[in-house]
């Protein structure tokens, strides 16, 4: 990478205290500036780009993180939603935020009424179609999982609002936090964010595929 590296755990930048697991490949922390105590992100060790560049065993690991965390959330009553904005990041970041399980079906439409609003380029892709097929290697991209498991895809071109994965989870009828967009708004000290970093790794535990 060109400079020093928050997110590759060789980096001394790395802030240790927000990690809650890892594996071979990857790994899982807690979000800096988290949206709740429960949005966490799913990282690659080493340094990749996007989701669309990681290598095969990098990826599986990464789908295995995924699934552990839907089981976990699935069982406190929650579900997923999982974005990546490739664009204006060095290393690859899925942020994984849940919303109560009865707001679920809500979050494909957030997404995809909030970008016709702002005149973003997303649309609901084909279970079936590789990411890599639609993403062109070095195209800034926006992707979208929803809790159904409904695959948003768009290209991001000049003027995306940087925030808007958050803008869309904030939402009234999602997370109704509108005043958590900015993650700086968010922060919390270095003893808050290890607490609750605890707790989630307690919470992960049962479902840990790296404790096995």
């Amino acid at each position: 990478p060109a400079g020093p590296c928050w997110f590759c755990l060789s980096s001394p930048e790395v802030e240790k205290h927000l990690i809650v697991s890892v594996g071979e490949h990857s790994y899982l922390a807690l979000a800096k500036g988290a949206l709740t105590n429960d949005h966490v992100m799913i990282l690659p060790i080493g340094h990749h780009q996007c989701l669309t560049s990681l290598p095969e065993d990098v990826a599986e690991e990464v789908d295995r993180f995924k699934s552990a965390l839907r089981k976990m959330f699935k069982k406190n009553g929650k579900a997923a939603t999982i974005f990546e904005r490739n664009f204006k990041t060095q290393h690859m970041q899925l942020q994984v935020v849940p919303v109560v399980r009865d707001d679920a079906n809500l979050v494909k439409k957030e997404f995809l009424d909030q970008a016709a609003d702002q005149e973003i380029d997303l649309n609901e892709i084909p279970s079936h179609v590789p990411l890599a097929q639609l993403a062109v290697q070095g195209q800034p991209y926006f992707f979208v999982e929803t809790p159904n498991k409904d695959k948003l895809f768009g290209r991001i071109n000049k003027g995306f609002p940087i925030q808007f994965g958050r803008e869309v989870m904030c939402c009234e009828s999602l997370l109704d936090m509108q005043e958590r967009v900015d993650w700086k708004a968010c922060q919390l000290s270095k003893e808050e964010e290890t607490a609750q970093t605890k707790e989630f790794r307690k919470m992960f535990a049962p479902f840990d595929f790296t404790l096995e």
